[in-house]
Protein backbone atom coordinates (compact mmCIF):
# COMPACT_ATOMS: atom_id res chain seq x y z
CA UNK A 1 0.00 0.00 0.00
CA UNK A 2 3.01 2.75 1.32
CA UNK A 3 4.63 1.57 -2.83
CA UNK A 4 1.62 2.07 -4.20
CA UNK A 5 0.87 5.58 -2.66
CA UNK A 6 4.49 6.57 -3.49
CA UNK A 7 3.84 5.63 -6.68
CA UNK A 8 0.77 7.99 -7.02
CA UNK A 9 3.10 10.75 -5.41
CA UNK A 10 5.62 9.89 -7.90
CA UNK A 11 3.27 10.06 -10.48
CA UNK A 12 1.74 13.31 -9.36
CA UNK A 13 4.86 15.06 -8.73
CA UNK A 14 5.54 14.19 -12.35
CA UNK A 15 2.21 15.79 -13.40
CA UNK A 16 3.06 18.81 -11.62
CA UNK A 17 6.41 19.47 -12.95
CA UNK A 18 5.11 18.74 -16.68
CA UNK A 19 1.99 21.12 -16.17
CA UNK A 20 4.48 23.94 -14.64
CA UNK A 21 6.76 22.91 -17.95
CA UNK A 22 3.69 23.31 -19.77
CA UNK A 23 2.64 26.43 -17.95
CA UNK A 24 6.23 28.48 -19.07
CA UNK A 25 5.45 26.91 -22.57
CA UNK A 26 1.90 28.18 -22.54
CA UNK A 27 3.51 31.95 -20.81
CA UNK A 28 6.55 32.13 -23.74
CA UNK A 29 3.85 31.01 -26.38
CA UNK A 30 1.58 34.02 -25.18
CA UNK A 31 4.65 36.72 -24.78
CA UNK A 32 5.77 36.00 -28.93
CA UNK A 33 2.20 36.24 -29.76
CA UNK A 34 1.76 39.56 -28.45
CA UNK A 35 5.04 40.68 -29.47
CA UNK A 36 3.96 39.39 -33.03
CA UNK A 37 0.52 41.34 -32.82
CA UNK A 38 2.21 44.29 -31.96
CA UNK A 39 4.28 44.08 -34.80
CA UNK A 40 1.71 43.50 -36.93
CA UNK A 41 0.12 46.22 -35.47
CA UNK A 42 2.83 48.81 -35.90
CA UNK A 43 3.36 47.27 -39.56
CA UNK A 44 -0.54 47.69 -40.32
CA UNK A 45 -0.74 51.50 -38.88
CA UNK A 46 2.55 52.41 -41.14
CA UNK A 47 1.49 50.34 -44.47
CA UNK A 48 -1.99 52.56 -43.90
CA UNK A 49 -0.20 55.95 -43.64
CA UNK A 50 1.60 54.88 -46.58
CA UNK A 51 -1.65 53.82 -48.33
CA UNK A 52 -2.85 57.31 -47.58
CA UNK A 53 0.59 59.36 -48.84
CA UNK A 54 0.16 56.62 -52.24
CA UNK A 55 -3.43 57.92 -52.34
CA UNK A 56 -3.04 61.66 -51.96
CA UNK A 57 -0.36 61.13 -54.74
CA UNK A 58 -2.73 59.48 -57.16
CA UNK A 59 -4.72 62.57 -56.69
CA UNK A 60 -2.11 64.83 -57.61
CA UNK A 61 -1.00 62.83 -60.61
CA UNK A 62 -4.90 62.70 -62.00
CA UNK A 63 -5.10 66.40 -61.23
CA UNK A 64 -2.16 67.34 -63.63
CA UNK A 65 -3.36 64.86 -65.78
CA UNK A 66 -6.61 66.43 -66.18
CA UNK A 67 -4.76 70.10 -66.25
CA UNK A 68 -2.48 68.34 -68.98
CA UNK A 69 -5.51 67.42 -71.13
CA UNK A 70 -7.30 70.59 -70.89
CA UNK A 71 -3.74 72.23 -71.96
CA UNK A 72 -3.68 69.28 -74.78
CA UNK A 73 -7.44 70.22 -75.48
CA UNK A 74 -6.71 74.44 -75.57
CA UNK A 75 -3.70 74.01 -78.13
CA UNK A 76 -5.59 71.90 -80.48
CA UNK A 77 -8.41 74.37 -80.45
CA UNK A 78 -5.78 77.26 -80.86
CA UNK A 79 -3.58 75.64 -83.56
CA UNK A 80 -7.04 75.09 -85.60
CA UNK A 81 -7.63 78.94 -85.21
CA UNK A 82 -3.95 79.65 -86.72
CA UNK A 83 -4.49 77.48 -89.40
CA UNK A 84 -7.99 78.75 -90.29
CA UNK A 85 -6.53 82.71 -89.47
CA UNK A 86 -3.48 81.63 -92.21
CA UNK A 87 -5.59 80.06 -94.57
CA UNK A 88 -7.92 83.20 -94.85
CA UNK A 89 -4.74 85.21 -94.66
CA UNK A 90 -3.77 83.63 -97.76
CA UNK A 91 -6.97 84.10 -99.41
CA UNK A 92 -6.77 87.42 -99.03
CA UNK A 93 -3.53 87.78 -100.61
CA UNK A 94 -4.56 85.97 -103.33
CA UNK A 95 -7.94 87.71 -103.93
CA UNK A 96 -5.08 91.01 -103.89
CA UNK A 97 -2.99 89.30 -106.12
CA UNK A 98 -5.64 88.74 -108.51
CA UNK A 99 -7.46 92.49 -107.91
CA UNK A 100 -3.50 93.72 -108.83
CA UNK A 101 -3.71 91.87 -111.70
CA UNK A 102 -6.49 92.76 -112.97
CA UNK A 103 -6.04 96.64 -111.85
CA UNK A 104 -2.68 96.24 -114.65
CA UNK A 105 -4.84 94.62 -117.50
CA UNK A 106 -7.23 97.65 -116.98
CA UNK A 107 -4.46 100.56 -117.30
CA UNK A 108 -2.83 98.31 -120.59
Amino acid sequence: MQVELNSVKDRATELQEQLSSEKMVVAELKSELAQTKLELETTLKAQHKRLKELEAFRLEVKDKTDEVHLLNDTLASEQKKSRELQWALEKEKAKLGCNEERDKEELE
